[in-house]
């Protein structure tokens, strides 16, 4: 799995707002949700589709299982994450493990997490974005 990797910063904000805020959601990440995650704070935001047709679960737990090897999620105190999916799917019981799976995978770390599900791009099956920060 190829998972995109972008530093990001507080000077990102409006392009995260578009990406986030012009989405269909199901369940919806704004404005405020980005701003708090992203106003005075550094971070890296992750980013993957599955290209392979692996299946949401898998896709998921590979996406999740990677991530939290990362040391700057481990760092980061802020957690913002958009799931893009097939709108006329609902979200199985193993994909909500493999957040759950990756949350516990990181221990003691206190996050504040931000998460939604929106609508999957055209010609994918998923994809997932990650945008993990802490203050400056």
């Amino acid at each position: 799995m190829n998972i995109s990797e972008k530093h990001i910063s507080e000077a990102q904000m409006e392009e995260m707002v578009a990406l986030v805020d012009n989405q269909q959601q199901s369940i919806g990440l704004d404005r405020f949700d980005v701003e708090s995650v992203l106003k005075g704070k550094v971070g890296m935001a992750y980013e993957a589709g599955d290209e392979e047709n692996m299946g949401n679960g898998p896709f998921m737990r590979e996406f999740f299982g990677q991530l939290a090897q990362k040391e700057q999620v481990k760092m980061s105190s802020y957690l913002l994450l958009l799931l893009r999916m097939d709108p006329n799917r609902p979200m199985m019981m193993d994909e909500m493990e493999a957040i759950n799976d990756f949350l516990e995978a990181l221990g003691d770390c206190d996050f504040e997490v931000r998460w939604g599900i929106g609508n999957c791009p055209e010609g994918e099956v998923m994809s997932i974005l990650a945008v993990c920060t802490r203050d400056i």
